[in-house]
């Protein structure tokens, strides 16, 4: 805590998207001590109370990110899949405005054909 610009960049620049299981097993149980609680906290430091708000912060977005990731890798797989349906569909209607050209010339042969 000798530099606190540096103790804050860490803070910001923190990798929130990997945050280990271990370190989450290991912080969780300390957040829920008495000791810990915001009211002691900001009775014993007024600069600290932040970082014990941050703390409670990773630990809700390490919780929130065990729910949204398989969902973003659900997303994914379905995005993928609906590349290769659309792809297919899109060429099975370049093939349907072909024949609808290709009966457009028919109609008007015929048309002239008949007058």
């Amino acid at each position: 805590m000798s530099d606190p610009k540096a103790f804050l960049r860490s803070l910001v620049e923190y990798d929130r998207d990997n945050i280990p299981d271990s370190l989450i097993k290991k912080v969780e149980p300390f957040m829920k001590e008495e000791r810990m609680s915001e009211k002691r906290i900001e009775g014993a430091s007024k600069d600290l109370l932040p970082v014990r708000v941050w703390v409670v912060a990773m630990i809700k977005y390490y919780q929130v990110l065990k729910i949204v990731n398989p969902m973003r890798e659900t997303a994914r797989v379905m995005g993928e899949k609906l590349a290769v349906v659309m792809g297919a569909l899109a060429e099975k209607q370049k093939m349907v405005r072909e024949i609808n050209a290709d009966l457009d010339d028919l109609n008007s042969n015929d048309a002239r054909l008949v007058a």
